[in-house]
C-alpha cells in the first residue's frame, strides 16, 4: 500500500468527499499543496515537469502571492487502496475517503517557498 495526498484550503476534514465526479489524489505531497490556494477566476499552469518536480507558472505578476499568501489549508494523507490510478502521478475516487493523516499548513506560500528552497517544486515568477 502506497500513500496519496489531497490539498485543501480547509483544514480539520475526517473524510474527502467528491465534489464533483471524482476526488483526486497524488503521490507528491508538494503537488497536491498547490491545491490549497484561495479560491478566484486563476487561470495559471501547476503540473509535474522535468524529473516529476511539480511547478507553477504565473500568469500575471503577483499571482503566486494572490493565490497563496495568506492562505491556510491542509495537506490530507491516504492509502491507495482507495484509488484507480489515471495518469502518471494522479489518481481519483468516486468515494468519501477517510483521512489517514493531515499535514496542516498555516500559510500556503512560505510553504511552496520552502518546498521550492528545498529544490522540491519550481516556481516561475
Amino acid at each position: 500500500m502506497n500513500l496519496l495526498y489531497h490539498g485543501s484550503p480547509i483544514q480539520n476534514l475526517t473524510e474527502i468527499v467528491p465534489h464533483t465526479k471524482f476526488a483526486y489524489g497524488t503521490d507528491d505531497k508538494i503537488f497536491s499543496a498547490l491545491y490549497m490556494m484561495r479560491r478566484g477566476p486563476w487561470r495559471f499552469y501547476r503540473t509535474l515537469g522535468h524529473r516529476n518536480i511539480p511547478f507553477f507558472i504565473e500568469r500575471y505578476k503577483s499571482m503566486f502571492d494572490d493565490c497563496y499568501d495568506g492562505v491556510a489549508g491542509s495537506v490530507y494523507v491516504f492509502d491507495d487502496e482507495y484509488f484507480e490510478k489515471t495518469n502518471n502521478r494522479t489518481w481519483k475516487t468516486d468515494k468519501a475517503i477517510p483521512v489517514s493523516d493531515e499535514i496542516k499548513i498555516t500559510n500556503a506560500k512560505d510553504f511552496l517557498i520552502q518546498a521550492e528552497k528545498d529544490g522540491l517544486i519550481k516556481i516561475y515568477r
